[in-house]
């Protein structure tokens, strides 16, 4: 393989998943997916502050023109692809200065955490295919995927919707406490199905009440608040219906 015999296997590597190959951004029209992987092997796999800014895992800073030499594509394929990774399959967000763009992947540290990467790790939906990019270690090839006969833990899909509907309302990603949500998504499963639960989550980011309004609306705020989401939900259910 190159790169075996050239010496650049301390560059690291990164983890594709074999869902990838049914997924939105593979399938996606010009170089949209070209530009995905490069922005997942440009992307810091630890903390660090570049240029005096804190970066964390799944973010990078960079430019049109070093990402267009990157993933060998003009400038103007490059801000396609962007728009649609952002706009379209929520892959990335992009903070932009005078300067630089700061690019952060969704779901990074949902399916690329070193607790997440065991032989209970989660299979991603078709728009989440993430990698695992491992800048410090050397490695003797490209390791691709995993099996798919992975069961996803159901308090993965939950916890994945409320980051999908957090994204929806704020524009940015939601960045969970493993510990803490999983523990209160399991709770809240032991009395409700992932459909009831996800239609809750749908008044909740859409609810006026006042308290709700004023929290930094997390998946603690959520559960907390469960019971009086629930009696929100009813004539909002009603609403849904007859506008249909």
């Amino acid at each position: 393989m190159e790169g075996q015999k050239g010496g650049c296997l301390h560059r690291g590597y990164v983890k594709l998943w074999r869902k990838t190959l049914e997924s939105g951004i593979f399938n996606d029209i010009g170089k949209t997916f070209k530009v995905a992987c490069a922005c997942l092997m440009l992307a810091n796999h630890k903390k660090r502050n570049v240029y005096g800014v804190d970066l964390n895992p799944g973010e990078f800073i960079t430019g049109r023109k070093k990402l267009a030499k990157a993933a060998k594509a003009s400038e103007q394929e490059v801000r396609t692809a962007l728009t649609r990774l952002q706009e379209k399959h929520r892959f990335l967000t992009i903070k932009t200065t005078n300067k630089f763009s700061i690019i952060s992947i969704i779901n990074w540290p949902l399916y690329q955490s070193e607790d997440e990467r065991d032989n209970h790790t989660p299979q991603p939906t078709a728009n989440q295919q993430l990698t695992t990019n491992k800048n410090d270690k050397n490695v003797k090839n490209t390791n691709v995927g995993i099996g798919n006969n992975k069961i996803v833990a159901p308090c993965n899909i939950v916890l994945d919707k409320f980051r999908s509907h957090y994204y929806k309302k704020f524009a940015i990603e939601y960045k969970p406490n493993y510990g803490k949500d999983k523990r209160l998504i399991n709770d809240l499963l032991k009395t409700t199905s992932i459909e009831e639960i996800e239609k809750l989550m749908i008044v909740f980011f859409n609810s006026n009440d006042e308290f709700i309004k004023k929290t930094d609306y997390g998946v603690g705020i959520f559960t907390s608040q469960i019971n009086k989401i629930n009696l929100q939900s009813r004539p909002a259910r009603g609403a849904l219906r007859g506008n249909i």
